[in-house]
């Protein structure tokens, strides 16, 4: 019992890491993609900009997923 509840624990600790790492990099990219555009376009541009990121950062969490299961 006492181990299930350090698993559990350190999952929860994990889970809480792990959000707060994407709210820092929701924020990053915010401030990245903030000056992306200008004119009549900005929006378009600024659209690019979070997609791209965005896409980044799947493939970094889709790395470090397989790095954590050895693959």
């Amino acid at each position: 019992a006492r181990a299930s509840l350090s698993r559990r624990l350190r999952a929860m600790d994990l889970e809480q890491r792990f959000r707060q790492s994407q709210r820092d990099w929701v924020n990053q990219r915010d401030v990245e993609c903030r000056g992306s555009g200008d004119g009549a376009l900005w929006a378009r541009e600024r659209a690019r900009c979070l997609g791209d990121r965005s896409t980044q950062r799947a493939s970094e969490l889709q790395r470090n997923l397989n790095s954590l299961r050895g693959q």
